[in-house]
């Protein structure tokens, strides 16, 4: 359907069935009330996932966390939660992708000193596991397989993996098309 989209739009997520002329709003206060949404993805039209992060100064905890939805959005399921109170900075959850058609596989990508690193699920979003951490800030991923993927990093290093996350290889300076 050309004229259904989603995104994020301040801390509330945006749901358009005519081409983005008019917009639904959807929130998870009272469950969340200081999440950071940072990624979106669906599926299909019922199948779709959030991921974000909140610090809470109160608690002196930051958490990150992941969210789907099996009925358009309805209705949200709290999939994933990870607590920290090492710092004074919520570790980040974000960029998501299923690679299969059946959305078994799935990936997430974490952020920030002991977080950062790669998420997978085996099981379309009912659980998720820390797969391999990274030194690096990565920032965007692609996989064209569930085995073959790309990572990019804010540093500009580019990261393989054939073997579902397990190993990666790095190229400290991308690569170059010449």
């Amino acid at each position: 359907d050309l004229n259904l989209g989603w995104g994020i739009i301040n801390q509330s997520l945006g749901k358009t069935n005519n081409g983005g002329v008019q917009w639904s709003f959807y929130s998870f206060d009272p469950v969340c009330p200081t999440c950071s949404m940072n990624d979106i993805y669906f599926h299909n039209p019922n199948t779709g996932y959030t991921a974000g992060d909140y610090w809470n100064s109160g608690q002196n905890m930051g958490y990150m966390f992941m969210f789907k939805t099996t009925n358009a959005g309805l209705n949200w399921m709290q999939k994933f939660v990870y607590q920290s109170n090492a710092n004074p900075y919520a570790p980040q959850l974000g960029h998501m992708f299923f690679p299969d058609n059946l959305m078994q596989v799935g990936y997430a990508l974490g952020s920030y000193e002991i977080y950062a690193g790669l998420y997978k699920t085996t099981n379309s979003g009912e659980n998720w596991s820390f797969k391999k951490q990274f030194s690096i800030q990565s920032n965007y991923q692609w996989f064209t397989s569930i085995d073959t993927g790309w990572i990019t990093s804010t540093q500009g290093r580019l990261m393989f993996t054939s073997d579902g996350g397990s190993n990666f290889i790095t190229y400290p300076n991308g690569i170059n098309s010449e």
